[in-house]
């Protein structure tokens, strides 16, 4: 399965907290920069500087590193909203946006909103999945908010020839292994990339097969 791991990226922030109870708005809900336009290195935004940055040995941007804002109760974070612009250059094709992040994501792809996402979690790889149509230079900018705690973002592209995607990073049972049969409950989430009519479901002794309407 073709993979492109992000980890070079322009950074832009951080920007005020902002929140629901102290300001009426999300911070996700408010655009510090044309997310229709390509993030470049040097370019200012509303006073700060943007900057390229890498991911580190787990594949997770850190912002709290890069700003230097330790953990603070929430309502005293100065900062808690910061752009990363990555570009891939890709073969057409279908692919599935693979990213976490600690705490809100939105996730704009070619200048169009794909993702928006204002909740608290803990990071965790892979957490989101989103189906794209790509060709050529996929331009991808992502807007991580921060409520307390950690504050980062990680995020890959995978190309897909099935009309779907088995998103093991959501399964109830999380160390799935390809061939292996299971002898417990398992929940695992299809990502569809085209209009799917029916699939058929394996299970029981003997594998014998059901088909299910989806």
């Amino acid at each position: 399965m073709e993979e492109v791991q992000l980890r070079e990226f322009v950074v832009c922030g951080p920007f005020p907290h902002g929140s629901l109870a102290r300001d009426g708005f999300d911070p996700l809900l408010v655009e510090w920069l044309d997310p229709s336009q390509p993030l470049s290195e040097g370019v200012e935004v509303a006073g700060r500087k943007c900057f390229r940055a890498a991911a580190g040995a787990g594949g997770a941007l850190d912002f709290a590193a890069l700003f230097g804002e330790g953990f603070k109760p929430f309502w005293r974070l100065e900062h808690g909203l910061a752009y990363a612009y990555a570009e891939a250059e890709v073969e057409e094709g279908r692919y599935v946006l693979l990213a976490g992040s600690e705490d809100g994501l939105a996730v704009y792809v070619n200048g169009r909103r794909a993702l928006l996402q204002p909740i608290a979690r803990r990071f965790a790889p892979d957490f989101y999945a989103v189906p794209l149509r790509l060709s050529g230079r996929a331009r991808l900018l992502f807007k991580v908010s921060r409520l307390a705690g950690g504050w980062k973002l990680g995020a890959r592209l995978v190309r897909v020839e099935a009309p779907f995607y088995a998103h093991a990073a959501r399964a109830v049972k999380p160390d799935l292994v390809r061939g292996r049969r299971e002898r417990v409950y398992v929940s695992l989430p299809l990502v569809a990339l085209e209009d799917i009519a029916s699939a058929t479901v394996r299970a029981g002794s003997g594998w014998r097969s059901s088909r299910v309407e989806v």
